[in-house]
């Protein structure tokens, strides 16, 4: 929970882990968890590659390196078509031939997860701005959806740009 925290991963619920169990790695050494990782699959035939945590004393170790090689061994067993991880360690995943592509190529990725992120009011907006460099075009319709908060008295929105 401390890396959700920290804004590395995006949470999970234990009845959220234990829902989808079998998608799970972990990487342990007797009853210590030195790191996971899990695929999660979208009804497109995408499949994302996510919370990939390795505790902090354990980093520099490769075990982050071992679980994603486990991980695109059990998607060739699978034969996922189509494989694809959201992260801000670009260069941890391009040794692993994954390559950069816009997040507008993932909207269930968006719509499931981006809009419950805590960090969705801080939001790396750089890589909306290198998308109008790339069209060309800087004109865009914002869609607002509310988020629901228990308790909460207003209405926060989740801003998308749609091109």
């Amino acid at each position: 929970m401390a890396k959700a925290i920290e804004g590395q991963v995006l949470p999970r619920s234990a009845e959220a882990i234990e829902a989808t169990i079998n998608d799970w790695i972990v990487a342990t050494a007797g009853d210590e968890v030195l790191g996971c990782v899990s695929l999660l699959g979208y009804t497109s035939g995408l499949v994302e590659v996510r919370s990939l945590v390795v505790a902090e004393r354990y980093q520099g170790l490769r075990i982050g390196s071992k679980l994603v090689e486990a991980l695109l061994g059990e998607a060739r067993r699978r034969e996922v078509p189509r494989l694809f991880a959201l992260t801000r360690k670009v260069a941890f995943f391009e040794r692993f031939d994954f390559q950069v592509a816009e997040r507008s190529l993932f909207p269930e990725k968006v719509w499931q997860d981006c809009r419950l992120c805590p960090l969705i009011d801080n939001c790396d907006l750089e890589e909306l701005a290198a998308v109008c460099r790339e069209l060309g075009r800087w004109e865009f319709q914002i869609v607002v959806t509310p988020l629901r908060i228990a308790g909460g008295t207003g209405s926060p929105v989740n801003p998308v740009a749609v091109f």
